[in-house]
């Protein structure tokens, strides 16, 4: 049986939003109930609104835990920069974790053993025609001509092989592998302090914190805080890995404010519960359009587990050409196990 689901986008009240027909379109109606193991076919109106089933407009419902906040387990951060482990390699003096520096050479990226009694490199050269990675052995990351190839990867790629080095002039041999290795925060608990975030950042990449700049952490909430470098500067978006966590999460990471040459970034992580149910597309129909909500599936039946509870549901239209989002409608719904849990 399909469920019509009639939204009055001129009310005032999101709460009310839900109405009977698009002939009542000021008499409120209840979400229908949602059974773990149902897929419900749904018709989705907008009363006296052009975008209701028309191209360019896609409509969205999310069905939502009351409390999207994080419960128990752990997450951790990372810059998401790429270094590498050198490994079987003859010369073994080269072999070690090589980080990426602030220094290049011949416009591309230079990563320096770290710790090592000896200064080694992974730098793109030219010879000729030719371009590949080496390791070499220099006094810094710009000398030219290196010390001591040791080995080349034999490839002019964006970045060095893992595979397919082989022995340079005066390396010895085997030719060694390479590892990627991205530098991550130690486990946090979902429900760290502000200062433990703080201090799990400003350790990564030998205590110069992410990117190489140090932050501050305000935490407003279990899941939500704001990260704020101490240096003026542009910074890619940190990665927050929650595979941990409970309930099943995503996260997001907003910049707040864009660094630049006079000013700090700040960007925003939230932490939050992953939808027990969402329908991100429709098909048009005469006005509307067609949906399917599917509540069998491991979010859904891990919420109900033990009974009914009480969610809430959104109801959204994406507009395609700006990816702005209209709330439209919200209100609760119940979940429910299925009878034969």
């Amino acid at each position: 049986m399909t469920q019509t689901l009639t939204v009055n986008p001129a009310r005032p009240n999101l709460y009310t939003a839900l109405v009977a027909s698009v002939a009542q379109p000021y008499t409120p109606k209840q979400f229908p109930k949602l059974v773990y193991g149902e897929t419900v076919d749904v018709s989705l109106y907008l009363a006296n609104d052009a975008r209701s089933g028309a191209t360019g407009s896609t409509p969205r419902i999310a069905i939502t835990l009351d409390d999207v906040k994080p419960k128990s387990g752990t997450f951790t951060l990372s810059d998401g920069i790429e270094n590498f482990i050198v490994s079987g390699a003859g010369t073994t003096a080269a072999n070690g974790l090589y980080k990426l520096i602030d220094e290049q050479f011949d416009n591309h990226p230079v990563w320096r053993l770290l710790n090592g009694a000896t200064s080694y490199f992974i730098r793109r050269e030219t010879h000729g025609d030719h371009n590949a990675w080496h390791l070499v052995q220099a006094d810094s990351a710009t000398q030219v001509p290196a010390n001591q190839y040791l080995y080349s990867d034999g490839q002019g790629g964006s970045g060095p092989g893992l595979t397919g080095w082989t022995v340079d002039d005066d390396g010895i041999s085997p030719a060694p592998t390479l590892t990627s290795s991205i530098e991550t925060t130690a486990a946090l608990d979902w429900d760290a302090t502000e200062t433990e975030i703080e201090t799990a950042l400003n350790e990564l990449n030998d205590d110069t914190g992410p990117y190489s700049d140090t932050v501050k952490v305000a935490k407003y909430a279990n899941g939500s805080f704001n990260v704020f470098f101490d240096s003026v500067g542009d910074h890619a978006a940190l990665t927050v890995n929650v595979s941990n966590i409970q309930p099943v999460s995503a996260s997001s990471i907003i910049s707040i404010v864009e660094g630049s040459a006079t000013t700090r970034e700040q960007q925003l992580i939230q932490i939050k519960a992953s939808p027990l149910v969402l329908t991100s597309t429709g098909t048009e129909i005469t006005d509307g359009w067609s949906m399917v909500l599917d509540a069998n599936n491991v979010n859904f039946l891990q919420a109900v587990a033990l009974e009914a509870i009480s969610a809430n549901y959104t109801i959204e239209i994406v507009d395609d050409a700006s990816t702005n989002v209209d709330v439209v409608a919200l209100g609760p719904v119940i979940l429910e196990p299925s009878a034969f849990n």
